[in-house]
């Protein structure tokens, strides 16, 4: 089990196999051979500490394939509504990470869901012509890393921008 399952479970503590499969690094596999166990585990861990409320699944622990919807956390959501009413205000994206003590990854990464949830168009931070190469490459290696697309494209185009249309596609823009 990966540290990113391992943190899963203990932030989720799934009550169920659904639960479980929804945490990322749990797969199939995983969850057919393991899947009681870990569960036996968290049913236990969840008597001894009187843990038997349900927690909001935290967002970085959900696999976004895993079907349903995953709830989000208030503090996430007022996060990037923070975030968008300073890119309102006019400051740019470094800017917004400087005044908010936060790294500019997690800045792009508050851009990034308010573009797939459309608050926020791409093209306000990606050229078109960058929007279209993108886009090609990304149908080009569908479920391919970031990585790896940033390395077809080449030097030219940042991860974050990579990031920006991915996010568009998946809204359907």
């Amino acid at each position: 089990m990966s540290q990113k399952a391992l943190l899963g479970v203990s932030n989720l503590l799934p009550s169920s196999l659904r639960e479980l499969a929804r945490i990322k690094g749990i797969g199939d596999k995983f969850l057919e051979k393991y899947g009681d166990t870990v569960l036996e585990f968290v049913r236990e861990f969840r008597a001894e500490t009187g843990a038997d409320m349900d927690f909001p699944t935290p967002e970085v622990a959900v696999r976004p394939d895993a079907g349903g919807t995953k709830p989000k956390r208030k503090e996430r959501e007022d996060t990037r509504l923070v975030t968008l009413g300073l890119l309102e205000e006019g400051l740019t994206r470094r800017e917004i990470a400087a005044e908010r003590g936060l790294s500019a990854a997690t800045i792009d990464g508050h851009i990034a869901d308010l573009i797939r949830r459309g608050a926020l168009e791409a093209d306000r931070f990606v050229p078109e012509d960058k929007i279209r190469a993108i886009t090609r490459c990304l149908n080009e290696h569908p479920g391919e890393k970031f990585a790896l697309i940033q390395e077809n494209l080449g030097s030219d185009y940042s991860y974050s921008e990579i990031r920006f249309v991915h996010s568009a596609l998946e809204r359907g823009e």
